[in-house]
């Protein structure tokens, strides 16, 4: 049996109606990112990911004034 690629959903508190959210995902502890692409609501899924590994995620709103700053990184292990 092969393994496929686990996708996961990621949510974010919204930073207003008209921001929009630029999400990473880092596989090597955060050395690393990876830009996935921008979206305008406060939630995404992001998929191609190895089952057992570990991956970071985070994000950042990007409003009229400008981007934000980057969220604490949470770290998950795909199941």
């Amino acid at each position: 049996t092969c393994a496929l690629p686990i996708s996961v959903t990621l949510t974010a508190k919204a930073a207003g109606r008209r921001a929009s959210y630029e999400w990473e995902s880092s596989t090597d502890g955060g050395k690393t990112w990876v830009l996935a692409p921008v979206t305008l609501q406060a939630r995404t899924v992001l998929s191609g990911f190895t089952p057992g590994a570990t991956v970071l995620f985070r994000f950042r709103p990007v409003t009229k004034t400008g981007e934000g700053d980057w969220s604490q990184s949470v770290s998950l292990i795909i199941r």
